[in-house]
């Protein structure tokens, strides 16, 4: 029997998937390709894959009747897996770096905005010197806790003109 294109392409991405896939998740793939083929799927899906009928039936009744508030829940991994932060490895990171800033922190003290004159990565120099490996991303999301906001350069002049001053 020759294959069309489209069969071709459907058995190629079948013959690279399935040998990835448990039992199950085979189940569902196949199912889920004879789904969305529609009438005559089950059939097309068993002469391109060899995967027996019976299975891709079972595998279109398990998509069918799947709960998705079943899946939505369920965790492939353990809570609290992955990296720590830099915030939770150095408590006194924030600390370091409030102190780098101080000096040059410019805004008005009545308003809640203030901002750094220092660069984010003039700030991460300086912190790699006093050995911390960190990021300039990760110095700007703690300049961010700490409330300063991202301000390009440009020239300030702080306190501004009063009415009552010649």
């Amino acid at each position: 029997m020759e294959l069309s294109e489209t069969d071709k392409v459907i058995q190629t991405r079948i013959n690279s998937i399935i040998p990835l896939l448990n039992e199950r998740q085979n189940r569902i793939y196949v199912g889920a390709e004879a789904y969305s083929i529609g009438w005559g799927g089950i059939t097309k899906i068993h002469q391109l894959s060899g995967v027996n009928r019976q299975t891709i039936a079972a595998g279109i009744k398990e998509i069918s009747q799947a709960n998705k508030q079943e899946f939505e829940n369920v965790k492939i991994r353990k809570k609290g897996g992955g990296r720590k932060n830099e915030i939770e490895k150095h408590p006194e990171l924030l600390e370091e770096i409030k102190e780098i800033v101080s000096p040059h922190t410019m805004g008005d003290p009545e308003k809640p905005l203030i901002w750094c004159s220092k660069s984010i990565r003039k700030i991460q120099e300086v912190l790699v010197k006093k050995d911390y490996k960190i990021s300039h991303e990760t110095i700007r999301k703690c300049l961010g806790i700490l409330g300063f906001s991202l301000q390009s350069n440009k020239k300030t002049k702080e306190g501004g003109c009063h009415p009552d001053r010649d």
